[in-house]
C-alpha cells in the first residue's frame, strides 16, 4: 500500500514538532529499519527528533498500529515535492522489534499507574481535568479526553474505585496529561493476613463511602466472614481488615462447636479451612 502525506497526517500528526509532517515521518521510519544504526544510537536520534515523550509514545503506537500482522506483507510509500518516491517495508523484522522495544522503554519511563476515585471535574477551557484522590489521600490531576466524559462522570456520580493509567511525569507524580485506560477496581485479593500464608485467597470488596455521617474513608470488606476495614487510606484499611479477620479467627477456633448457631459454626470452620496448616 502506498500512502502520500495528504493520508499520513492524521495518522502520525504528532510526530511532527519541527518540521512538516511528511518530513518527520520519512524519517522517523526511515531510521527504524538501518541496519548500520545500533539501538542506542536510533533511540537517540528519535529523542533529538521528537522531545517530548507523550509525542513518541502516541508516534510509536501509531506505527505499531501500522505494522501488518505476521505473514502479511504491507509497505509504505513516500514522494518528496520532486516527484521521488521512496518505500519502506512495514513487515520488516527489525522495524517491527524496534518500535516494540522503544515503545516498552518509553512506557517504562513515562506511564504511570493510579489506584483511587474520583473526587472532582474541573471544566477548564481548553483544558478540562479530573482529580482522582489515590489510596494514600494525594490529590492526582488528570486532564480528560471530552470521548471519556460520559464514563468520567459516571465514576464521579457512583463514587467508583477505579485503576487507570496515563502518561505523566514520574517527577511530578502529581499529574498525568494523557489517559490510556480506566476502569473500574473494586476488589482486593489476599493471600496472607498479617504475615501468614492462608490456604484460599480472600476477595475484599473496596469501596469509598461516607461513615457514620462524618468524614469520607475507604472500607476494605468481606461481608462473608464478617470482617472490616475502614480508614483514610487504603493501606490502613487493609491492614484493620486482616486484623479484624484474624481476631475473628483467634476468638472462634477454641469455641465449642455445640455452643455455636448455625451460622456461627459456618464461619468458624471458614476461617478455621484459611489459617490452620
Amino acid at each position: 500500500m502506498e500512502f502520500s502525506p495528504e493520508l499520513l497526517a492524521p495518522t502520525l500528526s504528532d510526530i511532527m514538532s519541527q518540521a512538516p509532517i511528511f518530513g518527520k515521518a520519512s524519517q522517523f521510519l526511515g531510521l527504524l529499519p538501518h541496519k548500520d544504526l545500533d539501538y542506542d544510537q536510533l533511540k537517540s536520534e528519535i529523542e533529538n527528533q521528537i522531545k517530548d515523550p507523550r509525542s513518541r509514545i502516541t508516534t510509536l503506537n501509531c506505527l505499531k498500529q501500522l505494522i501488518p500482522p505476521d505473514g502479511k506483507n504491507a509497505e509504505i510509500g513516500f514522494k518528496n515535492i520532486n516527484g521521488e518516491s521512496s518505500k519502506i517495508e512495514l513487515h520488516d523484522e527489525l522495524l517491527k522489534r524496534r518500535v516494540e522495544q522503544l515503545l516498552r522503554e518509553e512506557m517504562k519511563n513515562y506511564e504511570m499507574e493510579v489506584f483511587g476515585v474520583i473526587s472532582r471535574i474541573k471544566d477548564d477551557v481548553p483544558f478540562p481535568s479530573f482529580f482522582v484522590k489515590d489510596w494514600s489521600g494525594k490529590l492526582v490531576r488528570i486532564q480528560m479526553p471530552e470521548e471519556r466524559r460520559h464514563e468520567i462522570l459516571d465514576y464521579l456520580a457512583k463514587r467508583i474505585p477505579i485503576r487507570l493509567t496515563g502518561v505523566g511525569n514520574k517527577k511530578r507524580s502529581l499529574e498525568i496529561s494523557d489517559l490510556d485506560e480506566i476502569e473500574p477496581n473494586t476488589k482486593i485479593l489476599f493471600d496472607s493476613i498479617n504475615g501468614l500464608k492462608i490456604k484460599t485467597k480472600i476477595e475484599a470488596n473496596l469501596s469509598y463511602e461516607r461513615y457514620d455521617n462524618e468524614s469520607d474513608y475507604w472500607i476494605v470488606g468481606n461481608e462473608e466472614l464478617g470482617a472490616y476495614g475502614v480508614d483514610l487510606t487504603v493501606e490502613k484499611a487493609k491492614k484493620l481488615f486482616m486484623d479484624d479477620l484474624y481476631s475473628e479467627y483467634l476468638a472462634y477456633k477454641d469455641l465449642a462447636d455445640q455452643d455455636l448457631t448455625g451460622k456461627a459454626l459456618s464461619l468458624k470452620r471458614k476461617l478455621i479451612d484459611l489459617f490452620d496448616r
